[in-house]
């Protein structure tokens, strides 16, 4: 056959697709040059406060003519987490079974809650809200350079009162953002507060650079005005142990008993965390006494345990059998969500001899909704394949039966495994 032949031959079918191509086209070219523009509005009045709700409205319409475009679904999702609109963020994406079956959405979805939601709409990275630091640590800990350079920003520019909302969340699990954290607040030598805490983080077994530092703290006026940090205080130095530690503990525990006015008890017990830490046995069955006699001294068994976790994840194995012996025979949930967030957690992979998955699953029987969030990260960290979807499940519990956004709200059990569930996503979806 000829060429020409050959050209006529599918010459009908070319007009057909040319015929085809000049109906489809031009229409999909205007609805992408649509939805730049109503993207770019949305945009033009989305840092405008007094905007939020008529631009949220914009959104849910937005949302609603673009039903089934990936492409805008994932622009309004995201512009509701940068406006703080977690609720509506959260139900948009679970509108569609596709997205709520792919464990890449979901990894998807934790990334962009976590970016919108640590900052202020529009704001500078050191302007942030109150849920940054959970938001900091997710992102530090899954490797966001950007999340590390803000967390640096945030801590230079940090008053002493400021501290407690950064370090209550990321010195239960070694991990990244502690490191991170830790760092930077040793960095802030002009605020006392701000280097006692950096100081308290950073302490591992056998590191003496802030020994004397920890020593001064712990036998100042600290261990009237400031009972938390002391606590921690003696807690890190007994993380760091040795015979120097020891002796200074065992020393300021007598005076406190003879001289200092510690009638109740709490500032011995505070220092015996640090001495069973170090190695002092007897200081351990005083704090188990302790908790047999008042149940409400278990405060001692959690910094116990933190120790423990601290001094596991930096290589000490022989600490597995001391934290196997809390779990069995403290056995209050909080020391065993403790446990379980220092090692389950912990960026060091733990020792397999340890009851891993026997704690995972008594911390999944809770009710809880945090101790549920660390046994599901736990499973996504093993490569269970049901285990995304769990995290999911538990990120809308939580949004649905709570307003994570309010202020405080870094503390509530709601947020807690909001968050715990968006880590875990972010580190090993």
């Amino acid at each position: 056959m000829s060429p020409a032949a050959r050209l006529l031959r599918v010459l009908p079918a070319i007009v057909v697709l040319g015929a085809v191509g000049a109906l489809v086209v031009p229409p999909l070219l205007r609805g992408r040059a649509d939805f730049r523009r109503e993207t770019l509005a949305i945009e033009a009045r989305l840092c405008a406060p007094s905007e939020r709700d008529a631009v949220l409205a914009d959104l849910r319409a937005f949302a609603e003519r673009h039903r089934g475009d990936a492409e805008a679904t994932w622009y309004a999702i995201d512009a509701y987490a940068r406006l703080h609109a977690v609720q509506a963020a959260v139900a948009l994406w679970a509108d569609d079974e596709d997205r709520r079956a792919s464990a890449a959405d979901a990894k998807r979805l934790a990334w962009v809650l976590l970016k919108g939601l640590g900052q202020r709409t529009c704001g500078e990275p050191w302007e942030t809200t109150d849920l940054f630091p959970r938001c900091a640590q997710a992102r530090v800990d899954a490797g966001d350079a950007a999340a590390g350079e803000a967390l640096d920003e945030v801590v230079a520019r940090l008053g002493p009162l400021g501290v407690l909302s950064l370090y209550a969340p990321m010195h239960r699990t070694p991990s990244p953002s502690q490191t991170r954290l830790a760092a930077a607040l040793l960095r802030r030598a002009d605020a006392p507060e701000l280097f006692a805490a950096g100081a308290a983080m950073a302490a591992r077994p056998g590191d003496r650079t802030h020994e004397a530092a920890l020593q001064k703290l712990i036998a100042s006026e600290w261990r009237l005005e400031r009972p938390f940090f002391f606590q921690h205080l003696a807690r890190s130095l007994g993380t760091i142990g040795g015979d120097a530690a020891r002796t200074f503990l065992a020393e300021r525990r007598v005076w406190e008993a003879v001289q200092g006015g510690d009638d109740e008890g709490r500032r011995q017990l505070a220092l015996d965390v640090g001495l069973v830490l170090a190695g002092d046995a007897a200081a351990g069955e005083r704090i188990l006494a302790a908790v047999a006699a008042q149940p409400m001294n278990v405060w001692a068994v959690h910094r116990w345990a933190l120790g423990l976790t601290v001094a596991l994840a930096a290589g000490r194995r022989d600490v597995g059998p001391a934290l196997t012996l809390l779990w069995d025979r403290v056995g209050d949930p909080e020391t065993r969500l403790q446990i379980a967030t220092g090692v389950l957690l912990a960026e060091a992979a733990p020792p397999d001899d340890l009851p891993l998955d026997a704690w995972a699953t008594t911390l999944e029987g809770y009710p809880t909704r945090t101790a549920r969030a660390v046994a599901h990260a736990w499973a996504l960290r093993r490569g269970r394949p049901d285990a995304a979807g769990r995290l999911v499940a538990d990120v809308l519990d939580a949004v649905r039966s709570h307003d994570v956004t309010r202020p405080g709200a870094f503390d509530d059990d709601a947020t807690a495994a909001c968050f715990e569930a968006l880590r875990a996503l972010v580190r090993w979806g």
